[in-house]
């Protein structure tokens, strides 16, 4: 749980502290990626569960890609309990928007 939390401590440290893009006044910032299991997915909220129990809730906007591989596939492929990755940017409103949703395949 303190990872999870010190890892999300660091990210909004960094989207402050970046510079802006220019693009709108929004800061520039890497996305960060997020592994669990998928405990919610809907048109607009993705929720995962991470190892240590927590849960963090994802936007979906009309950017928001999912894949299976590299295949671009539905909100629809994924089922509950699936384990996926979110990589996700801080939003203006301090929530995080899923930018790329992949679903992770046991190998």
């Amino acid at each position: 749980m303190q990872a999870t939390l010190a890892a999300f401590a660091m990210f909004c440290l960094l989207a402050s502290a970046s510079p802006l893009s220019g693009q709108r006044g929004m800061p520039a910032t890497p996305p960060v990626t997020f592994t669990g299991t998928l405990r919610q997915i809907d048109r607009k909220i993705i929720a995962i569960e991470t190892a240590d129990g927590n849960i963090l809730q994802f936007h979906c906007t009309r950017k928001t890609t999912f894949l299976d591989g590299s295949v671009k596939v539905k909100p629809a492929s994924f089922k509950l309990s699936d384990r996926i990755s979110v990589e996700a940017k801080a939003a203006p409103d301090e929530t995080l928007d899923a930018v790329i949703v992949r679903l992770d395949r046991k190998k």
